[in-house]
């Protein structure tokens, strides 16, 4: 049973909510004031990185794994091997991969099981349902909003062989802001699980528009793109990009020369 993919987004945006200096306590009940009310907090398989949600009226778990903590240093470190295409020499995502792994597991055989992620997050997802067919067969359905993505690969996270690859491609879907510099591979080498949706970005305010006149470009707006919530904007079309045009907009604010 698929997962509405609005309530996709609202799950991948509270798990950052999880990585507060607020106490335990507070962070879950934080998060169960502002989900509906059949779904609740299973705290066994929670904790700063990746939040477990359990709706009892449909059997159904969901997990969803936040992007980057930039004062984490592991997290930092994730991403510069995903940079590098060495996320298999990364210790970090095999740990977090056996804790998703472990979590799974612990979930009875006949309930629903789906995901969201953003950012980073969504890199580790992949490497998860990469590594295991297991886990390929048992996801529902995955939305990963503005996700990690390789500009010159698409099995950054891992390779899938040709029939979870099939499996995959009707249960992942990658939303994505036109804008986002982090997903932006998707739209060059693509991703070897699941189909992309790309949605245009919204509209600069007077402070963006001023910060790009002062610095060329603006980094609120760089930010703001890289949100995760990005459903229920137009979606424009995912056209694929080169290595020279995605330079050239990034130097020019928009392609003239290629």
């Amino acid at each position: 049973m698929p997962i509405d993919p609005e309530l996709a987004q609202q799950f991948a945006d509270l798990s950052y909510s999880m990585n507060t200096d607020e106490d335990r306590a507070t962070r879950v009940n934080n998060i169960n004031s502002q989900i509906p009310d059949e779904w609740s907090v299973v705290e066994e398989h929670t904790d700063k990185r990746q939040l477990t949600l359990y709706n009892e009226t449909d059997h159904h778990y969901h997990t969803a794994i936040r992007g980057t903590d930039p004062t984490n240093n592991q997290d930092l470190l994730q991403d510069a091997m995903i940079g590098l295409n060495m996320t298999g020499k990364n210790e970090q995502f095999e740990k977090r991969h056996k804790k998703l792994e472990n979590a799974v597991n612990s979930f009875e055989d006949d309930a629903e099981w789906t995901m969201s992620s953003h950012s980073l997050g969504s890199g580790q997802a992949q490497y998860s349902l990469a590594k295991s067919k297991d886990l390929t067969n048992r996801l529902s359905d995955a939305h990963m909003f503005n996700g990690a993505a390789h500009p010159l690969t698409d099995s950054a996270f891992g390779k899938t062989t040709k029939s979870q690859k099939a499996t995959l491609n009707d249960k992942v879907t990658h939303h994505r802001d036109e804008s986002d510099v982090v997903s932006l591979g998707l739209t060059m080498a693509g991703s070897n699980m699941g189909t992309t949706k790309t949605y245009k970005s919204k509209d600069k305010s007077s402070s963006q528009h001023l910060e790009s006149a002062i610095l060329g470009f603006s980094p609120s707006a760089m930010l703001s793109s890289h949100s995760p919530d990005v459903i229920g904007r137009e979606e424009v079309e995912s056209q694929k990009k080169t290595t020279a045009q995605v330079i050239e907009k990034s130097l020019l604010g928009f392609n003239f020369f290629t």
